[in-house]
């Protein structure tokens, strides 16, 4: 499997059922290692965020490393940015 394929796979399958996913397209993916891809993503609101997957026992794990902009939660119709900080 291609590195932006399992990207698209492993965000897809931790984003509840009926929800978009937040971002519009993979900008890239790549393999840095075995076990370790990094990507680059649109966001909803054009903004770009950088993802790194790590591979475990059961499969991928996925962190967003950068993402500009701040944290981004679902409303319950769309995505947007949470403006609360600490």
């Amino acid at each position: 499997m291609k590195a932006k394929e399992i990207v698209e796979k492993t965000i897809r399958d931790m984003t509840p059922p009926g929800v978009p996913m937040s971002h519009t397209r993979i900008v890239s993916a790549r393999f840095e290692s075995k076990h370790h891809i990094v990507g680059k993503l649109e966001m909803f609101d054009q903004q770009n965020a950088t993802v790194d997957l790590k591979r475990w026992a059961l499969g991928w794990s996925i962190r967003y490393s950068e993402l500009p902009g701040g944290n981004v939660m679902w409303t319950g119709s769309r995505w947007k940015r949470d403006t609360v900080t600490a």
